[in-house]
């Protein structure tokens, strides 16, 4: 399952690549990259891992149910972490 996630990883570098200088991405600072290197191997081998293990150990109706409404707490996340405003849009996409 780790090779597939690998190939995964790799694929979307090769991808993004050529797509940064057309989007003018710039490098980053060079003080930054210890701490994007930390967050990348702690944030996406985490991801990674806990994904793989998920994807074995977890029904397919389970999983389903908590994709499904996993969006519901996001924004009480956001509000108790104090990065957030709970407010009511008028642009809502539910019919």
């Amino acid at each position: 399952m780790l090779g597939l996630s690998s190939a995964r990883l790799a694929v979307a570098s090769l991808v993004l690549v050529p797509v940064a200088p057309v989007l003018k991405a710039r490098l980053p600072r060079r003080r930054d990259l210890p701490l994007i290197a930390l967050c990348g191997l702690t944030g996406m081998s985490a991801y990674q891992l806990l994904l793989n293990r998920g994807e074995v150990h977890v029904l397919a109706g389970t999983a389903s149910v908590l994709l499904a409404t996993a969006f519901l707490g996001e924004p009480w996340l956001s509000h108790s972490s104090g990065s957030g405003r709970l407010r009511a849009s008028s642009n809502s996409s539910a019919a």
